[in-house]
């Protein structure tokens, strides 16, 4: 096995090029986020909102507003540090891992409210 193979072993890592990117497109509530995807690409075309359950110690989650057609606001079901993240504009992110006071964001271009 590779040097490589070893590490996203023992990492646990998910290769995004091998299907671990969930795609939303749409308006209004667009439902819960996956937690068996570590990506979820998101189109709004028009005002959106979507949820994020709790996740498991350690894991990650990115968002990305790949096309805004209106505001996508994202719900977590525990986040530290705020309520909500309000993306109004293309490319915004938001980095997130689930840690034992919930959601924490690691970095986004988003609004924490």
């Amino acid at each position: 096995m590779s040097q490589s193979g070893k590490v996203l072993k023992e990492f646990g890592s998910t290769n995004v090029f091998g299907g671990s990117v969930q795609l939303l497109s749409g308006t209004g509530d667009l439902g819960a986020l996956s937690l068996s995807k570590e990506v979820s690409l998101v189109t709004t075309t028009g005002a959106a909102t979507a949820t994020l359950a709790d996740g498991v110690l350690g894991q990650k989650k990115t968002v990305v507003v790949v096309a805004h057609g209106g505001n996508l606001v994202l719900t977590p079901a525990t986040f530290a540090g705020g309520a909500t993240l309000t993306f109004d504009a293309a490319s915004e992110y938001a980095e997130l891992i689930f840690t034992s006071t919930g959601w924490v964001s690691l970095g986004t271009t988003s609004t924490v409210a």
